[in-house]
């Protein structure tokens, strides 16, 4: 799979909040964990969506597997 959050985009959002100095192992980490968790919830918001015969995923499918996958928000 493509990765499609970069490690700069998390050193990028590190600096914004104040952190000075990020290693780029930890950037790569974050890049990483937050893509299987973004591709574990698109996949369940998609089966909500077909499960309702639809092949748009709303903002509503998204909310449940979030909830169903117990992240908090």
């Amino acid at each position: 799979m493509k990765r499609m959050f970069s490690s700069n985009y998390f050193r990028k959002l590190a600096k914004e909040l104040g952190i000075e100095r990020i290693s780029f192992e930890c950037s790569s980490e974050l890049a990483l964990i937050v893509q299987e968790k973004v591709s574990e919830i698109l996949k369940l918001a998609n089966e909500f969506a077909k499960h309702a015969k639809r092949n748009t995923i709303f903002r509503e499918d998204v909310r449940l597997a979030i909830k169903k996958l117990g992240i908090k928000i």
